[in-house]
């Protein structure tokens, strides 16, 4: 979600007349941060509200509303945030940190022996021209060659 949020915030940023838009959703983004959830979020290192806004778009934006989201909300929420992290309760933070770690353990599982692996494997060997008799296939998985 962090990526597609980032890249929207970017699209408002860099379209004329989105500049409500992009006020308004970088607010619910720094609002979801200070609640429970959004600051354990962050202090697990699941979530940066810092690296999902386009601070550097934000900052030299022509309209003065946006650079004021920089210049004044911003150190505002730094400080909120800061005094919340102290208070995210340590079973919550663990709690958050094995979920990543046991998404990131299913995702590479998924990847090496998933089932769109699998399906592509299939689709290799289909293209393979087949052995005549009498010749030997050598075994895609490094082992002794095959007799048909």
């Amino acid at each position: 979600m962090g990526i597609v949020i980032s890249e929207v915030l970017k699209e408002f940023a860099t379209t004329a007349g989105d500049e409500r838009a992009l006020i308004k959703s970088s607010g619910r983004l720094l609002e979801f941060s200070l609640t429970t959830d959004g600051a354990a979020l962050v202090k697990a290192g699941a979530m940066d509200p810092f690296t999902l806004l386009p601070l550097a778009l934000m900052e030299t934006h022509a309209e003065a509303s946006v650079r004021n989201l920089t210049d004044k909300r911003l150190p505002h929420f730094r400080r909120q945030l800061h005094s919340i992290l102290d208070k995210v309760p340590a079973d919550q933070l663990e709690k958050i940190r094995d979920d990543l770690d046991a998404m990131r353990a299913a995702l590479g599982i998924q990847g090496r022996e998933g089932e769109l692996s699998q399906e592509l494997g299939r689709e290799v060997r289909k293209r393979q021209s087949p052995s005549g008799p009498g010749q030997k296939t050598i075994d895609r998985k490094g082992g002794p060659e095959l007799g048909r």
